[in-house]
């Protein structure tokens, strides 16, 4: 792309993905990052978005996602000025771990992403929401390890700015209530979910945890 294909480009994508954040509906979104993708495979921000829209829209795709991202060279990306992108990296990584149950590789790339935000550089280069997507990560890790705790303060960190994050919210929650026993509480944030993301893969995934406390 030349200077005003990138403008146009990076116009569109911002677009389209307030629109999924808000709508919860990934087909658009995920068609046009899709397209970015397979033009440019090296491109890592388009790399995640797409590994990210994939496992969104149907939770069989988190075996390619694993393989794409595993795969992916981030030898270019060492430099400070990517620490954000490499977080959401790692950050992608984890989450496609802890769905297959790859606790340990999981934790790996928890401690990654841990690393670079705990790097001095991260309070003046990062976005405050990506310290809310780190709290989110860190509750499932916590969850992972039985300390449900602490993942109740975690998720406490994590904000709420559009309807995407809040159905994540309600997953997480909903994992901790059943964790804790209680079960009235479970079921609320389960039902949110599965009304609010009925196109998303979280969707299923809260219905199976509903089921399984009905």
């Amino acid at each position: 792309f030349n200077l005003i294909g990138k403008f146009i480009v990076s116009f569109s994508a911002t677009k389209k993905c307030l629109r999924f954040q808000n709508s919860c509906d990934p087909t658009e979104y995920l068609d046009f990052i899709e397209t970015l993708y397979r033009r440019c495979p090296k491109n890592l921000l388009y790399t995640i978005d797409y590994c990210s829209m994939l496992v969104i829209s149907d939770s069989s795709n988190y075996q390619l996602a694993k393989n794409i991202l595993e795969n992916f060279d981030l030898t270019p990306f060492s430099k400070k000025i990517f620490y954000p992108i490499v977080a959401s990296y790692y950050n992608n990584l984890c989450d496609v771990y802890m769905f297959l149950d790859e606790i340990e590789e999981a934790q790996k790339a928890y401690e990654k992403m841990l690393a670079i935000f705990s790097a001095p550089e991260a309070k003046e280069g990062f976005k405050p929401h990506l310290f809310s997507t780190l709290a989110l990560t860190t509750a499932e890790i916590y969850i992972k390890k039985g300390d449900y705790e602490t993942a109740l303060t975690e998720i406490g960190r994590h904000e709420t700015p559009d309807l995407f994050e809040a159905i994540k919210h309600a997953l997480t929650l909903g994992k901790i209530y059943i964790a804790t026993n209680e079960t009235a509480k479970a079921k609320e944030q389960l039902e949110y979910v599965i009304e609010n993301g009925r196109k998303l893969s979280t969707s299923k995934e809260a219905s199976k945890l509903l089921e399984e406390i009905s």
